[in-house]
């Protein structure tokens, strides 16, 4: 039999700052490709979940598992939060500074290696959102291709650049998306 609830909390308490027990998960897995040379984010398609957290205390988990690779050099993706009513928001990114890439996934590798071999990168992320909302919440990952390269490198997700049939080189890989709703 299923228990519902909206709150978890240990018998003794939760101490001062700190999360309670999980409310709910959603989660979402990619398992076809996807790839762009556009200069700017676009939807990676089969990478977005939605969650209603049940109060504005309530935390978000955020996992990303993204296999990703460029074909000249860098690729780039991020998450974005997306609240009905409100800005669309660019999490998990780091601090500017002149004008280096700040987004959640800044992969840099070989162009040789990944070009030539079909090295592809697996890439974690995990972090805790705090979106202070009891509305519904997307959470959608996004990709670009390599913004100053003429050529508009492109970013690979769940392939490799050469993506030749071989039994050696050159998987196919999966991608996930995960949140969870923590008590706060």
């Amino acid at each position: 039999m299923p228990i519902f609830t909206t709150s978890l909390r240990p018998g003794t308490g939760i101490p001062s700052g700190k999360h309670g027990g999980v409310i709910q998960v959603e989660s979402v897995k990619k398992t076809d490709t996807f790839s762009t040379s556009n200069d700017s984010f676009v939807d990676v398609t089969g990478l977005a979940l939605t969650i209603t957290p049940h109060s504005t205390n309530s935390k978000i988990i955020v996992c990303l598992s993204l296999s990703i690779c460029g074909d000249y050099f860098a690729s780039y993706a991020r998450i974005e939060r997306r609240v009905s009513g409100a800005s669309n928001l660019e999490i998990f990114s780091g601090t500017g500074a002149g004008v280096r890439p700040t987004h959640a996934i800044c992969q840099t590798g070989d162009n040789g290696i990944q070009d030539s071999h079909g090295q592809i990168f697996m890439v974690h992320r995990q972090f805790i959102d705090e979106p202070g909302t009891t509305s519904e919440i997307t959470y959608q990952v996004q990709a670009q291709g390599r913004p100053d390269n003429a050529a508009n490198g492109d970013t690979r997700i769940n392939f490799s650049v050469p993506d030749r049939n071989t039994n050696s080189y050159d998987a196919r890989m999966a991608s996930e998306l995960m949140v969870m709703e923590v008590s706060g």
